[in-house]
């Protein structure tokens, strides 16, 4: 996949979640339960990453 292609989903699921950025975008992903699927290392660490279902 792509580089441009990720950045285009980022940017679509920060439009549809109203988040003003990659790190808000994380955070609701956390707060909605998505969180059981990135590893804690992760979280002290800042990565791309991409969230799915």
């Amino acid at each position: 996949v792509a580089v441009k292609t990720i950045e285009n989903y980022v940017l679509r699921l920060r439009e549809k979640f109203n988040a003003n950025s990659k790190g808000e975008l994380l955070d609701l992903a956390l707060e909605f339960g998505y969180g059981s699927n990135i590893p804690e290392s992760m979280l002290k660490t800042q990565l791309s990453i991409v969230l799915k279902d």
